[in-house]
């Protein structure tokens, strides 16, 4: 197994050599990650429920950034909890229209696999590590704006945990980003709306990849 030190370091480096990336090396598609370019574009008169930074609301995010800033067991329960089979569960099923298309393993398994024994260390390291992401976001705007890569980003447009404002943000830096916001689509946009995700991936694939040269 990858320790999980080793994968952060990845990420991080991929983020720091995005500027060098070529404007037509690939075509970018965008579901979601954890995290994801900062929006910073909310009004402050907006209701904190509503104000998102990257796309991930506040009240989700907040229990996963204070335990970087007071580390310890009184800010861990709150992230726990976030390990149980309840809050996978929400996190599959939340604003999806037909929950029925879900299959029900999806959280069985993720709930079974994040609580294998001494791997709630690595969730909860992951939990504080998502507090180091910020001072990476103005190195992926710039590779945006330099680049100018062809971007999709296919959202749920009910997501609860990255908003809608998180998709529409990349054309801040990328006027030209299409914004695919899917009805009825949750946070996990393809356990319930792959045939549409893979209609308009297809056709966006169609018309931005080079040909193939012998």
């Amino acid at each position: 197994m990858i320790p999980y030190e080793t994968i952060f370091s990845e990420i991080k480096f991929f983020v720091a050599a995005c500027p060098r990336a070529h404007r037509r090396s690939a075509a970018s598609s965008a579901q979601r990650s954890r995290g994801c370019p900062s929006t910073r574009h909310h009004r402050r008169d907006q209701p904190e429920r509503q104000r998102v930074r990257g796309g991930l609301r506040h009240r989700f995010l907040g229990a996963r950034l204070g335990v970087r800033r007071q580390s310890g067991t009184g800010t861990e329960p709150a992230l726990r909890e976030a390990l149980s089979l309840a809050a996978i569960r929400w996190q599959y099923l939340h604003g999806v229209d037909r929950p029925e298309l879900v299959d029900p393993d999806t959280w069985t398994f993720d709930h079974r696999d994040v609580n294998r024994p001494g791997n709630d260390l690595a969730q909860l390291a992951l939990f504080r590590d998502y507090a180091t992401n910020p001072p990476l976001y103005p190195r992926v705007h710039e590779c945006f704006r330099d680049s100018q890569v062809p971007l999709l980003a296919l959202w749920g447009a009910e997501d609860l945990i990255f908003g809608p404002a998180g998709a529409r943000a990349f054309t801040r830096d990328l006027p030209q980003a299409e914004i695919r916001l899917i009805p009825g689509g949750g946070h996990f946009l393809l356990e319930s709306h792959l045939d549409t995700a893979v209609e308009h991936l297809r056709d966006f694939l169609t018309r931005t990849l080079e040909p193939a040269t012998a």
